[in-house]
């Protein structure tokens, strides 16, 4: 039987090895926060993504109540998302300007320093103004980190704690990973958002997809970047009326991905209209472009050239190791144009390339397209012609519905890891 008065004791150690136990699993917790919270930011693609990650692990990391993003705008920050920081607060912050001397977020940004208040007199004692602010929410403790990339402040991350903390150095060095780690996180996907944009536009710019009313022909086009941004490349097409009458058609793309492709795609698209415009012949034009390309570039692309002539109802192309171009007569199956007339354009000076003539008649159609299209991984080349072969919608209407429609049954879900440019042409 228990001596009378042990289960008081007992209760007591109980209580104290809760209590140790507590102590010990607190800081381990916060360090699985922070591993979680670093994951996370290595795969955020967003602004937002980030802030969710911070207001989730990030606080649980800092062993906060709540906190809040900002992002630097010119002069004002703008709130990205907070927790449990009041909605007066929140409502305060939306749309703030920077004011030094006022706040403390505007003083952390200016000096470029955290700035730690241990408990309400400190934060009073140096913004006694705020008093009425302060003292209206439940919080005893802050931290406000500003966060810093090339010497200028690019927004801050604040902590707000329901406990009087005392920022040790232990703590404020935690604090600064936290705040860093968001640091690095934004400039990431900031740059990589700026980037994106000024890829789109000059490849936009270089591109050039308007396609002109041609006399004889009707034409439909579509080019469809890549999903992923860096596989983004050097797809490309041009429809031109020529001086004689004629009319070139022409699709290619440049070997790699990225902004040198899309800068090549630039000078080989060049390169082909000005010979064109000279009025030679397909065979000469992918001659004079390989010898071109050959002093001026050390790519290849891949194309198809062909010219139409109205009057003589023929089109005439040159392959220059590009996927074949399917014909879809007016009255039959559709069928590839098999014949290869030399390799990319680019790869040997010294080769002449050939070409090929058939008739064109009303109601005849041609489809150029990249290999974005067709190709896929899992298979290999002459499943995805078979594939793209059986997709044709033969009860479209020639040529816009054909391309729209034919795009959507190839890739209906839209994701695509390679540019996708396709260029149909119909006899009238």
């Amino acid at each position: 039987m228990a001596p009378s008065g042990s289960e008081p004791v007992d209760a007591a150690l109980s209580t104290e090895a809760a209590d140790q136990i507590d102590r010990v699993n607190a800081p381990l917790a916060r360090l699985r926060s922070l591993q979680t919270f670093a994951t996370e930011l290595v795969n955020a693609t967003t602004v937002d993504e980030i802030a969710r990650s911070l207001m989730n692990d990030g606080l649980d990391a800092a062993g906060a109540t709540g906190g809040s993003l900002m992002i630097v705008e010119g002069t004002r920050l703008q709130l990205i998302s907070e927790r449990q920081v009041g909605t007066d607060i929140a409502a305060a912050w939306s749309d703030f300007t920077i004011q030094p001397t006022l706040d403390p977020v505007s003083d952390a940004l200016t000096d470029q320093e955290p700035a730690f208040y241990p408990g309400r007199s400190s934060f009073l004692e140096a913004y006694p103004h705020l008093r009425p602010t302060i003292e209206s929410t439940p919080h005893h403790s802050w931290a406000i980190l500003p966060l810093i990339h090339g010497g200028q402040p690019i927004g801050s991350v604040g902590f707000i704690y329901d406990d009087t903390v005392r920022f040790d150095p232990a703590e404020r060095l935690a604090l600064q990973t936290i705040g860093d780690l968001a640091a690095q996180a934004v400039i990431r996907v900031v740059s990589a958002a700026e980037e994106r944009r000024a890829f789109a536009s000059l490849h936009a710019a270089l591109l050039d997809l308007d396609i002109p009313a041609l006399p004889g022909v009707t034409t439909a086009s579509t080019h469809r970047s890549a999903t992923k941004t860096a596989q983004a490349g050097g797809d490309w097409f041009n429809a031109t009326q020529l001086d004689d009458g004629r009319q070139l058609f022409v699709i290619g793309d440049v070997a790699d991905h990225g902004t040198a492709a899309v800068g090549e795609m630039g000078r080989v698209r060049a390169v082909v209209l000005a010979y064109a415009l000279e009025e030679h012949a397909t065979d000469r034009i992918a001659d004079l472009t390989t010898l071109t390309m050959s002093k001026l570039s050390s790519t290849f692309a891949t194309a198809c050239i062909a010219i139409h002539d109205p009057a003589a109802r023929t089109l005439t192309w040159t392959n220059a190791g590009h996927p074949y171009p399917l014909f879809i007569p007016r009255d039959g199956p559709p069928d590839f144009l098999t014949d290869t007339h030399g390799p990319p354009l680019g790869v040997d000076p010294e080769v002449r390339y050939t070409k090929t003539s058939m008739p064109f008649e009303s109601g005849d159609t041609v489809l150029f397209y990249s290999d974005g299209l067709i190709e896929r991984r899992s298979t290999g080349l002459d499943a995805d012609f078979e594939r793209l072969r059986l997709a044709i919608p033969l009860e479209a209407d020639r040529p816009g519905a054909l391309v729209d429609e034919l795009v959507d049954r190839l890739h209906p879900a839209a994701v695509h890891d390679d540019d996708i440019a396709v260029l149909a042409v119909t006899a009238d």
